[in-house]
């Protein structure tokens, strides 16, 4: 398993990573939507076997969210117990990784949920944050900052690479409900003026050449799916006040399960949620494949891979591109 403890000098060599998302590990509890294996519980091994036999060892893995799948359908069920078993069982695949290889998770909406019970819906229980503390908090690069957080950020190379924490942003959040504050975290509050800080930081620091930022969430509206309030001010407030001022090069997310590569704002913004099972929505089926991407960094460049996965035959690579070139 990855050792946290591996420190990323600060250099001008070239060097890679991979990112994925949405992974969606269940557990072997006794609900029947928990069952494990699923139709798609191969993915995740296959991808760890294809990064064992890339040419040249990437410095990192990072999941951009959704690593088990908490929730589900049903909020009410999601217990201490099914977190617990969840994360055994990615974990116990995680650990196929190369312990070289830097293992970087990042908070999920299905990770991060806070279950507002069925007969009490103004009582919130804090389950899966407490779960995501307690599993993945560990695996944090020792060299991010801040520690224990859901949002953190580290230095590899000449890349600044800033985690963030979208939690509960939009469909969580019912109208007129303020009881899941992770929207005004991010766009108002303590991880706002901490992002804040960060991107300045790193947009003044002469070492660093370029600056990413990955989260779950879609700060656009993906194809096929409208916009909301919320959105529109995340638009504002992060894209175009954080991201645009700061220079930010490129922001990678997951949730929708679909391959997507976009420009807003003169920002790329790229979806990679081919971790587990498809979105089925008929304008992006298309782009609903089972896939992870490599991303080699070479001085000013960097070159993006995406590899598309297959249960039964070698994954293919499905397009290389310059981030900063298009799309």
């Amino acid at each position: 398993m990855s050792d946290t403890n591996l420190l990323c000098e600060i250099d001008k060599k070239p060097f890679s990573f991979v990112v994925a998302a949405d992974m969606h590990y269940r557990g072997g509890t006794s609900l029947a939507e928990d069952s494990w294996p699923v139709d798609y519980s191969w993915v995740f091994p296959k991808m760890l076997d294809d990064i064992a036999t890339l040419a040249s060892k990437p410095k990192h893995l990072i999941v951009v969210g959704d690593l088990v799948e908490g929730y589900n359908m049903h909020p009410w069920e999601c217990t201490p117990e099914r977190y617990d078993s969840q994360y055994k069982h990615f974990l116990n695949d995680l650990a196929k990784l190369d312990p070289q290889i830097t293992f970087v998770p990042v908070v999920g909406n299905h990770d991060y949920h806070r279950l507002r019970l069925e007969n009490d819906p103004n009582k919130i229980i804090h389950v899966g944050p407490e779960k995501f503390a307690q599993y993945m908090f560990p695996k944090v690069p020792t060299i991010a900052k801040p520690q224990k957080s859901p949002y953190y950020s580290f230095n590899c190379g000449n890349i600044h690479f800033t985690i963030i924490c979208t939690g509960l942003l939009i469909e969580e959040i019912e109208d007129g409900v303020n009881n899941a504050d992770d929207y005004n975290d991010l766009v108002y509050d303590k991880q706002y003026k901490w992002l804040s800080t960060d991107l300045k930081k790193a947009a003044a620091d002469p070492d660093i050449e370029h600056v990413l930022v990955f989260g779950h969430r879609n700060f656009y509206p993906m194809k096929g799916k409208k916009s909301c309030q919320r959105l529109l001010v995340i638009q504002q407030r992060i894209w175009k006040d954080l991201f645009v001022k700061y220079g930010v090069d490129a922001y990678i997310h997951g949730h929708y399960h679909v391959y997507e590569h976009t420009l807003h704002a003169h920002v790329p913004m790229l979806c990679l949620g081919g971790g587990s099972a498809l979105d089925k929505v008929p304008d992006v089926v298309k782009d609903g494949f089972n896939h992870y991407a490599v991303f080699e960094v070479n001085g000013p460049d960097i070159k993006v891979n995406i590899f598309r996965l297959f249960k039964e035959k070698k994954s293919v690579l499905y397009e290389s591109f310059m981030l900063l070139d298009r799309p």
